[in-house]
């Protein structure tokens, strides 16, 4: 079996996330992550195949294998060739990554992953859910429908070298990010360029082949589903299927970025992931008593809570903003509602956000209620739940004050858009 390239940062007893990248970009994507992740994490990431140095699986190809027992998909061929997707691909990808772990001692971990990263984790959660401890899917899917044009993709790219899948590179974030970031989109594109032709063919191979669906209603692990508003890779609604389809799962929508938000939106991805795997690792004692946490614990959840939910920018202005007048403050609000209970486990983040939006309106906070507007999106919700909130507050807190917030959330969501 091909051995996979991987690196393995943080600190050796502690706890381990194992993290997949997307088709197209090394591991190296997620080192913005790390200084965040390894201080509680040891965070091994793998190399795709073909991708970062890594060897290239020589497996076999859809078009080489048109009898095997596998997925049907029309690779759009002009004869009208027909084929079969091989049974190999995000299958095997997902076994190797098992026997790294193996090979490290690691009989269960997080995982989470990026595109072709996150269905490799989906496949192992869904088939091994006793080596899963908790899980995170970032802008990935069960299910493309677009599976065809991965098989057109390899097929070009076999022929042409990397250059024939280039356009895929401006697909990675919002529109301006590269002239926004020359250095780093410079690095992407290089990185890019040095894939072996023969390895990105066949992770595309894996993903015209993938079908995960049936995995779905396996997976026991805790999971958090991050989408990206912009994503016109995987669009949101695969997040929202996958939130609704596995037993538990909780969403989070990123706003202003694209399909690659650790490129975008770094802190708020690293966050948002710490706030999901700690849940799990001992935190949850606030949830029944504060007093069982140090004020530092609770100000550290509470820092990746807000976060999460609010937003770097806000934070940081409101961190920057503070006098020695104002610190107090700070600091409250930050181990208090964010450390102590937005972290508590008896409602899921959307539920808060309508309760929260629910009672700013009706105590008239305009500025804090167009705050949770951009916050409840970040959270998942969506902008027709938004409007039956507010259709709510207008039945039990007044029409006035429904009317007034409906103007304050049409602001809001279109300044967003």
């Amino acid at each position: 079996m091909t051995k996979l390239r991987y690196y393995d940062d943080g600190p050796r007893t502690a706890p381990v996330l194992v993290l997949g990248c997307s088709l197209g970009t090394t591991a190296a994507s997620w080192e913005p992550l790390l200084p965040t992740l390894t201080q509680d994490l040891r965070v091994i990431r793998y190399e795709l195949w073909g991708h970062g140095g890594n060897p290239t699986y020589k497996g076999v190809s859809a078009r080489e294998l048109p009898e095997q027992v596998g997925l049907e998909l029309e690779l759009g061929s002009s004869s009208g060739h027909r084929t079969r997707a091989p049974s190999v691909g995000i299958a095997t990808l997902g076994a190797q990554v098992l026997t790294v772990l193996d090979d490290l001692g690691v009989s269960k971990a997080h995982f989470a992953g990026v595109s072709l990263g996150g269905m490799v984790a989906l496949w192992i959660a869904g088939t091994h859910p006793e080596r899963v401890e908790r899980l995170g899917l970032i802008c990935t899917s069960a299910r493309l429908v677009n599976r065809s044009a991965y098989a057109q993709r390899a097929a070009q790219v076999r022929e042409q070298g990397m250059v024939a899948a280039s356009a895929a590179i401006e697909r990675w974030c919002t529109p301006g990010w590269a002239q926004r970031q020359p250095a780093q989109a410079g690095h992407l594109r290089s990185a890019f360029s040095g894939i072996d032709p023969a390895g990105y063919a066949a992770c595309c191979d894996a993903i015209a082949g993938w079908d995960g669906l049936d995995l779905l209603e396996n997976i026991t692990a805790p999971t958090l589903v991050i989408s990206a508003d912009q994503d016109v890779a995987i669009s949101p609604t695969h997040g929202r299927l996958l939130a609704e389809s596995i037993a538990g799962a909780k969403e989070c929508s990123l706003t202003g970025c694209g399909h690659v938000p650790i490129f975008e939106q770094p802190d708020a991805v690293a966050f948002a992931l710490l706030a999901h795997l700690e849940s799990g690792a001992g935190l949850e004692l606030a949830s029944g008593a504060f007093g069982q946490l140090t004020l530092d614990e609770l100000r550290t959840r509470g820092e990746v809570v807000r976060r999460a939910v609010l937003g770097d920018a806000h934070v940081d202005r409101a961190q920057a903003g503070a006098t020695a007048f104002t610190a107090p403050f700070q600091d409250l609000v930050q181990w208090y509602p964010w450390g102590a209970i937005w972290t508590r486990d008896g409602l899921a983040r959307k539920e808060r956000s309508m309760i929260t939006l629910a009672l700013l309106a009706a105590l008239h906070h305009d500025n804090e209620f167009v705050m949770h507007v951009r916050a409840a999106r970040r959270n998942g919700l969506t902008a027709e739940q938004i409007q039956e909130v507010i259709l709510h507050i207008g039945v039990y807190a007044g029409i006035p004050v429904a009317n007034h917030a409906f103007g304050l959330a049409k602001q809001a969501l279109a300044e967003d858009a």
